[in-house]
């Protein structure tokens, strides 16, 4: 009873106001707008009269036990320099929030603490769980989410606008954003620092990035939007830019690029944009399976006794089944001459040697090109490789 009556003395009060005890509210605690209330140590709410119009700070745990009815346009800090516990028996509304506690906050408990305005990243870790989350509604912001000090864990955020989730891992953040929204929409997101249970990519991508995926969710809503991801060049999984693509975990549990293509990861933001989509779930960053035909280098050379040499380099960890290899006169129409089957080892060296058909040598030049089979049944075309006739008119062949 003692601790009780101290705070309803403390927020009675005007001017700046401290209080070195353990603060428990079951009555009707209110803080006047001005009021600077400071709590060193643990704070207990049982009642749903708990309003702040003022400012708030607490070095210790806040425990809330209760629905609070109305919250006020106040500010609520957590300023201590060891961890604090948000403990949730029932969902608390933040008008402001601001964590200034390099130790971090940890939320605790089944519920969610909503803020209605702004969230102040000062310093420190929000540590959230499935079970209690930040959760961002219709108009919050937040500002100076950063490394070392962002929301570590899954967060959820209601509404139309663009947004970016200020989430990551430990020190570092890896803020995914939902953009151009068709409906208000509450999208859970969370990032994670390693890789996804399953590696497996349809036709559309060559592979993954292993080292990290993000959940994006909707929650109860069916709103379309564009997806962004950050791509980190010092990862190493690919130095050309041009060749990421956003994958998404499908529902035949495969990872792939969709009917949905970005351009590219941006050499300013290191940002890359998928288009609209409509399904939503796992994302991560991968490498296009149209570039393959790219890192095959196809040479077609002619020796002393006119035979044509065609070969070419296989990178590594490529799924493929068959090369077939075409040939052509005018460097526009193509027709299969062989075929060779894939093979997994990395870097070998294909080499074919033809000796065919008379009379080709009336050609000044001839062309060739590689057609790439993968093991879903879809193909893509290498770029061509052109030799010059050295013997025409010669009783030799290709």
């Amino acid at each position: 009873m003692r601790y009780l009556l101290q705070a309803l003395l403390l927020l009675l009060s005007t001017g700046p106001l401290g209080a070195q005890v353990e603060v428990t509210n079951e009555g009707e605690l209110f803080v006047a707008p001005g009021q600077d209330v400071f709590i060193n140590g643990n704070f207990t709410n049982r009642s749903s009269q708990l309003a702040n119009l003022g400012v708030v700070g607490l070095t210790g745990d806040f425990q809330n036990e209760a629905r609070v009815l109305n919250p006020g346009d106040g500010l609520f800090r957590f300023i201590g320099d060891s961890e604090q516990n948000l403990v949730l028996f029932d969902t608390l509304s933040f008008f402001e929030l601001e964590i200034f506690n390099p130790a971090g906050l940890n939320m605790i408990g089944d519920h969610h603490a909503e803020v209605h305005e702004h969230l102040y990243f000062e310093d420190g870790l929000i540590n959230t769980t499935a079970e209690s989350m930040i959760f961002f509604r219709e108009f919050a912001t937040y500002s100076d989410a950063r490394d070392f000090s962002h929301i570590n864990g899954p967060v959820l955020r209601r509404g139309d606008s663009d947004f970016v989730f200020p989430v990551g891992k430990g020190g570092v953040l890896r803020a995914p954003a939902v953009s151009e929204l068709s409906a208000p929409t509450t999208f859970l997101a969370e990032y994670f620092d390693f890789s996804f249970s399953s590696l497996e990519t349809d036709f559309t991508l060559n592979r993954i990035n292993d080292q990290e995926y993000w959940q994006i969710e909707r929650v109860g809503d069916d709103a379309d939007a564009r997806v962004t991801l950050p791509y980190d060049e010092s990862s190493g999984f690919l130095d050309d830019l041009n060749e990421l693509q956003i994958a998404y975990f499908n529902n035949d549990n495969l990872w792939t690029r969709r009917e949905a293509q970005s351009d590219g990861a941006s050499p300013i933001t290191n940002l890359i944009t998928l288009d609209f989509i409509t399904n939503f779930g796992y994302f991560t960053t991968a490498e296009d399976r149209s570039f393959l035909a790219d890192r095959i280098e196809i040479i077609a050379t002619q020796e002393d006794d006119c035979a044509i040499i065609v070969s070419w380099v296989v990178p590594p960890d490529y799924p493929i089944t068959l090369y077939e290899i075409e040939r052509s006169f005018d460097g526009q129409n193509f027709e299969k001459i062989d075929e060779m089957p894939g093979d997994s080892l990395p870097f070998i060296e294909y080499t074919l040697r033809w000796y065919a058909d008379n009379g080709l040598y009336a050609e000044p030049e001839i062309f060739y090109r590689l057609r790439i089979n993968f093991p879903d049944g879809t193909s893509t075309l290498t770029n061509i490789t052109m030799v010059e006739n050295q013997c025409p008119f010669f009783d030799c062949t290709i």
